[in-house]
C-alpha cells in the first residue's frame, strides 16, 4: 500500500489482546519474545506442579514423617538409654559456679540433669541487686549469673536438662521470663522447683515460698516445664516425731496441685515432689497416696524426687527403703538425686511391702471434724453417699478432708449399705 510522502499510519494496540503489542517489534524479534515468554510459562507451571505434588505428599504421609517435639516436662523421653527407669537419671547437685558447671558438662561421668539454686545477688543484705545468680544460702554471691548459666547450657552439644531450685519468690518471675525466651534452644528438659509448704521438722526461720505466686508464674511463663513442689524440712536426731511426711503435709499439697490444674488448662499436668531421703522410712503410705492422687488419668504424670541433706547426725539413705518406693510406684515415678549412691542396688529385686499400722476400727458412718483427715481404702469400700461439700480424692487411695458424714458400703456385703461394718483406716486418723 502506498502512503503519502512523510506519512505512516500510527499503530494502535488492542488492550484486550496483549499479543497485538508484538506488532511494535520487527518480525525477526517477535519470535524471540514469544520463545522467552513460553519458557517462563513452562517454568512457572513446573514449580506450581512440583509444589502441589509436595504438598499433597506431605498431607498424605504427614503421620509417617512427622517429628514430634519432646515435651520439656517428660524427662525420660530425652534419655532413651535409661529405658524408662527414672532411678538411672544422673544428676549434678548444687551446680552453682562456672567450674562446677564446666565439670558437669564436660566431665568423664555422664550428667543428665543439672540441679542449681537461684537467688538475687546479695539477697537479704543491703547490697542486694536485681541480678539473678546461681548460689545456695547462706551464699549471696557467685561467679555465675543466671544468664551465663542459661547461655552455657543452651550452647551445650549434649542432651542435658536443668533443675532450677528457687530460694526466693522475688527471683522467680524474672528468671522464668528468660527461660521462656530460650526454651526452644535448651537441649533438655526443664524442672522448676520451690518449697511451697512447711514440712516436717522445718525451722521456724525457714519460710516456704509464696505458693500462689509461684504456681501462677509457672502456669503463665513455663507451662511446658516439669513442676517440682516440695516442703521446707529439717532434721534433728532428738525430734523423732518429725521424721516423716504426714497426712497434714500431703493433703494440702494435693489440694494445691489440683487447684492449679483446674485454673490453668495450658500448664502441663506433670508434677514431681522432692522428698528428703531421711524422712522416707515412715512415709510410704502418705507419699504414695499423694503420687497416685495427683497422677492425672493414670498417665504417670506424678512422681517423687529423692534428695539428701547434710544435717548433723542425719543418716544416709537406705537402698531397701528406696526399693519399697520403687516397687510401689514403678520405675518411671521415682527419681533419685543422691550423690554417691549405687542406683543399681535400688533395682535389685522387689522389696516386700509391709502394711502401715492401722488405728482401731470405726463405724461405717463416722462424723468428721474440720481438723480430721480420714484416709480410706477404696479396694475395700464403696462410697454410697456423701454431702456435696465433702472433699474426696479418687484413685487407688482416697481421703476425706472436710466436715461431713460419709455413708460407706462394704464390697463384701453390697446388699446392706447401711450396715455398721468396720472401717479400715490407713495411716493416722
Amino acid at each position: 500500500m502506498a502512503y503519502a510522502a512523510g506519512k505512516r499510519p500510527q499503530f494502535v494496540a488492542n488492550p484486550l489482546n496483549p499479543v497485538s503489542y508484538l506488532q511494535l517489534f520487527p518480525r525477526s524479534t517477535q519470535k524471540y519474545i514469544v520463545c522467552y515468554m513460553l519458557f517462563w510459562v513452562f517454568v512457572g507451571l513446573y514449580f506450581i506442579y512440583t509444589g502441589l505434588a509436595v504438598y499433597l505428599f506431605k498431607m498424605a504421609y504427614s503421620s509417617v514423617f512427622e517429628v514430634k517435639p519432646k515435651q520439656m516436662h517428660d524427662i525420660l523421653s530425652y534419655f532413651p538409654e535409661v529405658k524408662d527407669d527414672a532411678t538411672k537419671i544422673t544428676w549434678s547437685h548444687a551446680t552453682n559456679s562456672k567450674k562446677l558447671l564446666h565439670d558437669a558438662l564436660n566431665g568423664p561421668n555422664r550428667v543428665m540433669v543439672l540441679e542449681s539454686d537461684v537467688l538475687m545477688k546479695g539477697a537479704g543484705t543491703s547490697q542486694q541487686e536485681l541480678l539473678p545468680i546461681m548460689a545456695h544460702p547462706p551464699d549471696t554471691d557467685s561467679d555465675l549469673t543466671f544468664d551465663e548459666y542459661l547461655a552455657t547450657v543452651a550452647a551445650s552439644n549434649s542432651t542435658v536438662g536443668i533443675k532450677l531450685d528457687f530460694k526466693a519468690i522475688e527471683v522467680v518471675e524474672l528468671c522464668l521470663q528468660r527461660v521462656a525466651r530460650v526454651a526452644d534452644r535448651l537441649p533438655g528438659p526443664v524442672i522448676v522447683n520451690a518449697d511451697i509448704l512447711r514440712g516436717p521438722g522445718a525451722p521456724a526461720d525457714k519460710e516456704p515460698i509464696d505458693h500462689r505466686r509461684f504456681l501462677r508464674f509457672h502456669s503463665e511463663l513455663t507451662p511446658r516445664a516439669l513442676l517440682s513442689v516440695g516442703w521446707t524440712t529439717g532434721y534433728s536426731a532428738r525430734d523423732i516425731g518429725n521424721r516423716r511426711y504426714g497426712w497434714e503435709h500431703v493433703v494440702p499439697m494435693w489440694e494445691l496441685v489440683t487447684s492449679m490444674r483446674e485454673k490453668s488448662s495450658s500448664a502441663s499436668s506433670a508434677v514431681t515432689f522432692p522428698v528428703r531421703a531421711s524422712l522416707l522410712s515412715d512415709s510410704l503410705a502418705q507419699l504414695c497416696w499423694l503420687v497416685e492422687a495427683c497422677d492425672a488419668g493414670g498417665g504417670a504424670t506424678a512422681s517423687l524426687t529423692v534428695w539428701m541433706a547434710k544435717a548433723p547426725g542425719e543418716p544416709q539413705p537406705e537402698a531397701a527403703v528406696l526399693r519399697r518406693y520403687r516397687t510401689k510406684l514403678g520405675s518411671r515415678r521415682l527419681f533419685v538425686d543422691l550423690p554417691g549412691l549405687d542406683v543399681s542396688s535400688i533395682a535389685a529385686g522387689n522389696a516386700s511391702l509391709t502394711s502401715s499400722p492401722t488405728p482401731p476400727a470405726a463405724a461405717a458412718t463416722r462424723r468428721l471434724s474440720n481438723a480430721t483427715l480420714v484416709p480410706l481404702q477404696p479396694a475395700d469400700w464403696t462410697i454410697v453417699a456423701f454431702p456435696p461439700r465433702v472433699g474426696v480424692g479418687l484413685g487407688r487411695a482416697c481421703v476425706a478432708t472436710r466436715a461431713s458424714r460419709l455413708s460407706l458400703q462394704s464390697r463384701d456385703t453390697p446388699s446392706a449399705p447401711t450396715a455398721l461394718v468396720p472401717l479400715r483406716l490407713v495411716g493416722d486418723a
